[in-house]
């Protein structure tokens, strides 16, 4: 983007006044334009509870990203990862751990083809180990120089929550009531039921 603004000449343009400055902008059709999603299998778990996230990119750019492409998740404290399933040409690590840690994804051959929409880079299988609200953040590492140094475009990263579920209300006994009477000749018996 190449900005020019008027400096001296115009009174007006000092005080900042509308039409003293203007830009231009060029698009880079030759770089990919990736972008990832991440997303949870449930918005809410107890401790104890299994949850999953899935990571997906995108490529909405004219060109096909190089090889290498590089994407890192930051898994918060919180969850316990019991295992990762990486997408075709993706490979994974670590594949267990206690947050925090990061799994570092890497297509090592090939490229996010132009027009690509929600590659599987990895789903991710975990284990709530308390009961705060937990946010896990993915981020392009490399493959895109707009998700490198400088401003980073918000396609770059993406993020998912789950919350703590409210535990389960207990209900308490109720009292026994009589839901049966059977007579025979030695006597008669009350069946009765305790309702929970």
């Amino acid at each position: 983007t190449n900005t020019a603004s008027i400096t001296t000449g115009d009174a007006r343009c000092s005080a900042g006044a509308q039409g003293c400055t203007a830009s231009a902008t060029v698009l880079d059709i030759s770089a990919p334009a990736l972008a990832i999603t991440k997303t949870a299998d449930k918005s809410s778990a107890r401790q104890g509870e299994p949850v999953a996230f899935t990571l997906t990119v995108s490529n909405t750019g004219p060109v096909p990203s190089v090889a290498g492409v590089s994407v890192e998740d930051a898994v918060p404290a919180g969850l316990q990862v019991t295992g990762v399933t990486a997408g075709n040409g993706w490979t994974c690590a670590p594949g267990t751990g206690a947050g925090p840690l990061t799994i570092s994804c890497t297509k090592g051959a090939g490229s996010v083809a132009a027009g690509a929409i929600d590659e599987t880079v990895v789903t991710i299988a975990a284990t709530k180990t308390d009961d705060n609200t937990v946010t896990n953040v993915a981020r392009i590492a490399g493959g895109d120089p707009a998700c490198g140094a400088g401003p980073v475009a918000a396609r770059c990263s993406s993020s998912a929550s789950i919350s703590a579920a409210a535990p389960p209300v207990p209900v308490p006994a109720g009292p026994w009531w009589p839901i049966a009477l059977l007579v025979s000749a030695a006597g008669a018996w009350a069946l009765r039921r305790r309702w929970a």
